[in-house]
Formats: C-alpha cells, sequence, structure tokens
C-alpha cells in the first residue's frame, strides 16, 4: 500500500500497475487487486487512506490489521474465499469542491452534476440500488441510493459524521435493518408530539426528507396508512417497508400504496403500471404478518369492494373529514394541520374564500372558528362532492362550487366582490 500515491489523488490502476504488475490486465484480475482501506484517527481528527494492494494469485488474506482507530473496509463483496472473484462495491465519487455542500449541511440528496464518476467493481447499478459516497480523495462520506436515469443521482440515508454506529455494508438485511429503524424514529418522534390524540388520528408519519427517507411519505389516516412514493429505492423495499410499517405503526387494517407514474419513469422504473394498490393487513395468532393485496382480485363483481372506493374518516383538532384514499396526494393534505388550525383562530365574524379547496380541509376550519361566510372552489367535482360531506360531518353551513378558479376571480373581481380572508 502507498498512502503517498494515493494522497496525491492516484487510483487503483496507478497502484495495481506500480505494485501488482498488472499492466493492462484484464477488468477482473485488477478489480480482485484491491481492497480500500480507510483508517480513522480517534477523537475526531481527519481519517487516512490508503489502498491496500494484493496479488490476484497469492494475496494475503484474513482481516486486516487494526492501527490508527477504526479501519474502514470497502470492498468486501466476495463471491468465495476459494476461486470465488472479489467485486468492488459500488461508490458515487463526487466532485471536487461540492463536498462541502454535502457533507457540512447534511443535504439528503447528491444531483447528478455534483457526481464525478461511479466506481461500480464492473457491474452495472440498477435505479434505486445502494452504494457508498466517497470524496474525491477517496474518503468514505456514508451511502445512500444510487439512479443513473434521475437528477438526483444519489438520496444520502447516512453520513459516516453524523452516525456513531456507521456500518460498511450494503447487504439486504443491513439495509432492512436500518429502514426499520428509520421508520420506527419516525414514529416515535410523532408519539413526542402526541400523536394520534383523542382528537387527531390524522397526520404525517414520514415525511421523505425531513425524516431523512428521501423519496417516502406515509400519512397515517385512523387505522389506515397511505404510502406515496416518489424513489426507485422505495419500489425495490417495497415488502421491507409494508412489514416494518405495520411492525412499528401499530393497529393498521390497511395500507394504501400510492405511486406516482411520472416521476417513476423519470426514475427508470419502467415495468409499474399501477398507480394505487390497497393492501389489507392479516395476522395469525403466532403474529405473522401477511398482505392480501386487493387491487388484484379478480372477482369484482356488481356489490364487490372494489379498492378505489376505500374511504376513511379521520380527525384533526376535533373535526371529522372524509377521506378517499385514491384521491390526490394520499388524499388529505396532513401537513396542513398547523395551518388549518392557525386559520381557525383568526377566522371568527370574517368572510372567508377558500380558492383550490379540494376536500374542504381550510374550509371547514375557518367555519368551525366562526366565520360568517365561506365559499370553497375547486375545478375538482369529485373532490366538491367529499368536501359538501365534510360540511355536514362537522354541522356547519359552508358553500363549494365547482369551477376553473381563474374564471371565478374574474367574474367576482367585476362584480366587486371582496373577502375577509383569502
Amino acid at each position: 500500500a502507498s498512502s503517498g500515491i494515493c494522497s496525491r489523488g492516484g487510483d487503483m490502476e496507478r497502484v495495481s500497475r506500480k505494485f501488482c504488475g498488472l499492466g493492462g490486465g484484464s477488468a477482473s484480475a485488477r478489480a480482485r487487486a484491491f481492497e480500500f482501506v480507510a483508517t480513522s484517527r480517534t477523537r475526531g481528527a481527519s481519517r487516512q487512506h490508503a489502498y491496500a494492494s494484493r496479488s490476484s494469485t497469492g494475496g494475503r488474506g484474513g482481516e486486516r490489521e487494526r492501527e490508527r482507530g477504526v479501519v474502514f473496509v470497502r470492498s468486501l463483496v466476495d463471491a468465495t474465499r476459494s476461486g470465488g472473484q472479489t467485486a468492488l462495491t459500488p461508490c458515487a465519487v463526487v466532485k471536487r469542491g461540492k463536498v462541502n455542500l454535502f457533507e457540512q449541511s447534511k443535504n439528503p440528496i447528491i444531483y447528478g452534476g455534483a457526481v464525478d464518476r461511479l466506481e461500480d467493481g464492473h457491474e452495472r447499478v440498477g435505479p434505486g440500488n445502494p452504494v457508498f459516497v466517497s470524496d474525491w480523495k477517496n474518503r468514505l462520506l456514508g451511502w445512500g441510493f444510487f439512479n443513473p436515469s434521475s437528477m438526483y443521482r444519489v438520496r444520502v440515508m447516512e453520513y459516516v459524521s453524523s452516525s456513531s454506529d456507521f456500518e460498511e455494508d450494503l447487504s439486504h438485511e443491513r439495509i432492512s435493518r436500518f429502514l426499520y429503524s428509520r421508520i420506527r424514529d419516525a414514529c416515535e418522534a410523532r408519539e413526542k408530539l402526541g400523536l394520534p390524540s383523542s382528537d387527531t388520528d390524522v397526520y404525517r408519519l414520514i415525511n421523505s426528507e425531513g425524516d431523512n427517507l428521501s423519496g417516502i411519505v406515509v400519512d397515517r389516516m385512523g387505522k389506515n396508512l397511505v404510502v406515496q412514493s416518489s424513489g426507485a429505492w422505495v419500489q425495490l423495499f417495497k415488502q421491507v417497508i409494508l412489514k416494518a410499517l405495520v411492525e412499528v405503526a401499530g393497529g393498521t387494517e390497511f395500507i394504501a400504496w400510492k405511486t406516482d407514474l411520472g416521476i417513476l419513469k423519470k426514475e427508470g422504473v419502467a415495468d409499474i403500471d399501477k398507480d394505487f394498490e390497497l393492501f389489507k393487513v392479516d395476522s395469525n395468532e403466532s403474529g405473522t404478518v401477511s398482505f392480501q393485496n386487493l387491487s388484484s382480485s379478480s372477482e369484482q363483481g356488481e356489490d364487490s369492494f372494489l379498492p378505489g372506493d376505500h374511504e376513511v374518516v379521520v380527525r384533526e383538532n376535533s373535526a371529522t373529514y372524509l377521506v378517499r384514499l385514491n384521491m390526490q396526494k394520499t388524499g388529505f393534505y396532513c401537513d396542513q394541520r398547523e395551518n388549518r388550525s392557525f386559520l381557525r383562530s383568526l377566522s371568527k365574524g370574517k368572510t372567508c374564500l377558500d380558492l383550490c379547496c379540494y376536500t374542504g380541509g381550510f374550509s371547514i376550519a375557518a367555519a368551525l372558528g366562526g366565520a360568517t361566510d365561506v365559499v370553497g372552489v375547486d375545478s375538482s367535482a369529485s373532490a366538491i362532492a367529499i368536501a359538501e360531506e365534510n360540511a355536514k360531518h362537522n354541522g356547519v353551513d359552508a358553500k363549494f362550487q365547482a369551477e376553473d378558479i381563474s374564471k371565478f376571480m374574474r367574474r367576482h373581481i367585476e362584480q366587486g366582490k371582496q373577502w375577509d380572508v383569502v
């Protein structure tokens, strides 16, 4: 190994020519010649890195000797020790000058323009597969889900500098444990906020980058969960996510899985033809959990249950709302709870116009806050129908109109109509 060569930006090819005599040998021979060793000094000192080379025919085996702290080894994916080929673990290398944008701010997304290259170990890395992330000096930064088709080139899951127990392991088992832990952390964060509560059982359980899970949003709707998938990795780990949600978020009866087909096509996922699936959660006496995909049922008689018709009634700050799970986004804008509460606090004695009202969330909040006149406008007739149902559920007087808001506003501007709160 030569830390001198590597510290001057030397790469595997140069080290192989210098120390292994491989010259212009085959790619597989060069791949077998290396293990990347990163040694970490204790008490926050900067990590030093070196390439450790070994002969492809008689190289040293066994564990690398630990020195000066923690030794990180990248590229330890051996098919077998006897006759098997050692493949390099994939690593996305961040361009020089771009590292601080991500390492210091812990940005969860590395864009394509910031990635210099992918060291893939001569195996193609498909959309959503895990990779390590390093800087241009080959210093390990973390790991995330890589996507060669997306402008979101790496969705970072974990940075070395912010983890006390970083594992250099991208196996399916390890990532499954990691995702379970992140989902559990998200649930515990909501519990600390008092959610769910006696007057609120609808809220955002996982908020994508906000919960360090870029590409997935999960909303809790009473005893139902709605997953919104917008990342290739989410589709790859679908079964892992479903199982973790059931185990961590107790009392779940149904899980709706929603995918944005347009976004996923941009993510390089082309083999999905359904944008909505509904899973019924079943568990036996031994606690084994299974999922019945109601969307795949072949028996659709006249009176049979249609997954797209699945409606639930939820509570938010004592107000009740009817939610149809297969409508826009996750069916209800859970992330607007505090804004609806704020509007409710300032609506007493006021007239209120709710534009793009969807299913009437803000309109109902204003009416419950004592607004004297509430009008909601939306171009979707189906959304307006549910908004009218929500007004009945809450015993308030609110008028709703299915119309394009531009036409609505132009007409009322000509009439000189005004509202106190818009």
